[in-house]
């Protein structure tokens, strides 16, 4: 059923055919087989790691630089990982999202001293505010 393989007198095992066989390739073979197993190996590496990086979504979009610092501030203090992208926008892994808006809502943050939101209602009367 299976042929019998002889090497240097001895006979070889059906499984060991392979081992018997590399030294066999010419070294331009050989160089072709290393060449396709590291790039496999690489190709697979970089599957897996990216495949396990979590998502990432933008958190707040167009900050000032006051708020984007609060902001980063409050992340860095709860240990929520964030990229700082274009136009001062904070982008975290979309499974935090929520959580993270609710939490920074909490602490106040963003606040920009310079912008003037419904707190301008908050220290003046009705017929202030109509003149």
């Amino acid at each position: 059923m299976f042929q019998k393989i002889v090497h240097d007198g001895h006979e070889v095992p059906q499984d060991a055919l392979l081992v018997v066989t590399i030294p066999k390739i010419s070294l331009r073979g050989r160089n072709g087989l290393l060449i396709a197993a590291v790039t496999t190996a690489v190709i697979i590496a970089a599957i897996v790691w990216f495949g396990s990086r979590a998502p990432y979504e933008p958190l707040l979009r167009n900050l000032t630089e006051v708020e984007a610092g609060q902001v980063i501030a409050q992340l860095e203090k709860q240990g929520v990982p964030y990229r700082l992208e274009a136009h001062n926008s904070i982008s975290i892994p979309a499974d935090m999202v929520r959580k993270a808006r609710i939490d920074l809502a909490m602490a106040g943050a963003p606040k920009d001293p310079s912008s003037v939101g419904w707190e301008l209602f908050d220290n003046k009367s009705a017929w202030e505010l109509a003149r």
